[in-house]
């Protein structure tokens, strides 16, 4: 609603009042709208995109680290054969250098590669330890078996 009156500037000049009602609508937003809708929607597209591409990351990285643990679970029985034939080789050096069938030097040589084959198998424990904690932890599983993460 719009009101006024005119006062007179001169004796001779009429005093004139009105009264009326102003109605104002914007027919079109010059294509705001439509512009925030679309880049909102490529937005939406930006993080869909991230996150197939976060999901196929996972999916790699725990496909190696599955493949990693299978080796490791392979190879740790060859390890351990390895671990008591080194042992079984010191015995029977050590039994030999009495005799002189062996000397002192392979007696060492067999320790230390038993030793070294221990080494290997402790690292390959640690090794498949942090490769299933980092599966655990990948998949939500650890937060699920430390309470959390709530169930859904």
């Amino acid at each position: 609603l719009q009101a006024g009156v005119t006062s007179p500037m001169k004796a001779t000049d009429s005093t004139d009042t009105s009264i009326g009602l102003v109605v104002q609508y914007t027919v079109g937003d010059g294509g705001r709208r439509r512009s925030q809708k679309e880049a909102a929607e490529a937005r939406l597209q930006a993080l869909e995109s991230r996150l197939i591409d976060e999901q196929r990351t996972l999916e790699a990285e725990l496909d190696a680290a599955m493949t990693k643990l299978t080796s490791l679970e392979l190879s740790m029985p060859l390890l351990a054969e390895k671990i008591v034939l080194t042992a079984s080789e010191a015995q029977t050096a050590r039994s030999q250098i009495a005799t002189g069938q062996s000397s002192l030097r392979q007696l060492v040589e067999v320790e230390i590669e038993n030793y070294r084959a221990l080494d290997a198998q402790i690292a390959m424990r640690a090794e498949r330890q942090m490769l299933l904690m980092a599966v655990t932890a990948r998949t939500g599983e650890l937060g699920r078996m430390l309470g959390l993460v709530t169930p859904r």
